[in-house]
């Protein structure tokens, strides 16, 4: 079980989340309290989950999506916001909530479909002119390229798309073309990847070495940076799916910033001025 709280909200009215897998299918519970007693949405899907897609949560902590469930519910209403099914579910998906407007946006087959809130904003549909973008290189699998990582709203249906192997663009959903792409060297495959609250900067957590990136342009704001090391000087573990898992209560960027202002030898200084606060969506 999880406790949630939302943000801006009480303590004493957190959100309980309870995700049970029995042999024929799977049972979703949200719980929260109203107006003296508690309230809770309860989903039942049929089936198996063999691509095994984690949660995501919005940013203020108001919506989630279900990848096996195919659907969206508003945590505040506890109500769902898409049919069950509605949300395509394919090997190798990636998703994000949309920074600026209610929407979820996917990657399907090398194109960017977004689920958008109606007028009344209780029901969320692929729009006519969304149904999907044009196809972008950098998100498909033709040729022998690695599978995406991560895919990461923007704003303005503007988009970060980084590939395994460390190549990384700046999507632009309405005109179809890529702002820009570059090709991290030296930090070997890429384990993760994190964004800083205003996600004007990126963090490539590579096997071998991490680099900050500047989103406006792709410009490289640090030199390569030496992961940290645990007490036997081996690489410590790094948090899994930073952009798909919100919750993290551990936040990378201030431990790369130390590690240059150390005067590390394998890294540069980080550009001093910067926000290196906690990446994560809040979790209340």
């Amino acid at each position: 079980m999880a406790r949630w709280f939302r943000k801006g909200g009480s303590a004493d009215a957190p959100i309980y989340f309870v995700h049970r897998i029995f042999n024929s299918g799977h049972q979703l519970v949200v719980c929260r309290p109203r107006d003296g007693r508690d309230v809770c949405l309860e989903v039942m899907e049929l089936g198996e989950d063999q691509l095994e897609l984690p949660f995501l949560r919005s940013q203020d902590g108001r919506y989630l999506f279900w990848p096996f469930g195919g659907s969206v519910f508003n945590l505040e209403t506890l109500q769902p916001l898409t049919a069950s099914r509605a949300v395509p579910a394919t090997q190798g998906l990636h998703f994000d909530f949309e920074v600026d407007r209610p929407a979820l946006t996917l990657a399907v087959e090398g194109r960017l479909v977004s689920f958008v809130a109606n007028a009344a904003g209780d029901t969320w549909t692929r729009s006519d002119e969304e149904r999907a973008s044009p196809p972008f290189g950098v998100l498909s699998l033709e040729g022998g390229k690695k599978a995406l990582h991560t895919l990461a709203s923007l704003g303005g249906r503007q988009y970060l798309a980084v590939r395994s192997d460390g190549v990384l663009a700046r999507l632009d959903a309405v005109t179809g073309r890529e702002v820009w792409r570059i090709a991290a060297v030296g930090l070997g495959d890429i384990q993760d990847v994190q964004l800083n609250p205003e996600r004007r900067d990126v963090l490539l957590m590579g096997k071998s070495a991490w680099r900050i990136f500047r989103l406006a342009d792709g410009f490289a704001v640090s030199g390569l940076l030496a992961p940290p090391l645990r007490s036997n000087n081996q690489p410590r573990p790094q948090p899994a799916g930073s952009k798909t898992c919100w919750g993290l209560e551990e936040s990378w960027w201030p431990v790369a910033a130390t590690a240059c202002s150390r005067g590390n030898p394998e890294c540069s200084q980080v550009i001093s001025d910067r926000s290196l606060r906690a990446l994560h969506a809040p979790r209340n």
